[in-house]
């Protein structure tokens, strides 16, 4: 039986508990269900590039505009390569860097929609992430992909480098799955039916 005070390590596995553990001190599956989204992205309405900030830590929804790799150096006998792509949101633009991962320029061609998690530096001027965490959204056939595509709102958690918010929220909704206990609404019932919330 899973219910509030049910350990994470014993419903998500020890790897993502312990993670959950160091980044925001969550032991039991009441603990991680309190770690509420921070906000909420909608398709269509992109992350405001232009209030990042150098040494932030965010998550950003954003489309490639453009990906080129570059070599420099050699490591062995294999040449070293730097994937630099560029993402907007329509009001600005980020630079996204990776480091011997080429194969990113057919994952992240012009067009594609996608969130990307990582700590803001700057280099040369310019305001990128190196080595973000990235999940590809499809947001050309929302029923093709996950529910939450679908649903068009996509919620934003407090994350770490090690747990980027969409793990998080997979982790909310595994831990949702088998959570046999039925939690009271704090909503009154009078309140959710004025509401149309039933």
């Amino acid at each position: 039986m899973v219910d509030l005070d049910t350990r994470l390590r014993g419903v998500v596995g020890d790897k993502t508990a312990t993670s959950l553990s160091k980044a925001f001190g969550h032991e039991t599956v009441g603990d991680l269900l309190r770690h509420f989204p921070r906000r909420y992205a909608e398709l269509g309405k992109l992350t405001d590039l232009k209030e990042l900030r150098p040494g932030q830590h965010v998550t950003v929804m954003a489309r490639v505009v453009s990906t080129k790799t570059s070599t420099f150096g050699y490591q062995g006998r294999r040449p070293r390569t730097r994937t630099e792509v560029i993402v907007t949101d329509g009001t600005g633009q980020l630079s996204l860097t990776f480091f011997q991962q080429k194969w990113l320029e057919t994952k992240l061609t012009p067009g594609t929609l996608g969130l990307f998690a990582g700590v803001v530096g700057e280099f040369r001027g310019t305001l990128q992430l190196t080595h973000p965490d990235h999940e590809v959204l499809d947001d050309k056939d929302p029923l093709a992909t996950d529910s939450r595509i679908a649903r068009g709102i996509i919620p934003i958690y407090p994350a770490s480098a090690k747990l980027p918010t969409w793990r998080v929220e997979k982790t909310v909704e595994i831990v949702l799955d088998v959570l046999d206990d039925v939690i009271p609404d704090p909503l009154p019932e009078e309140v959710r039916k004025d509401r149309g919330l039933m």
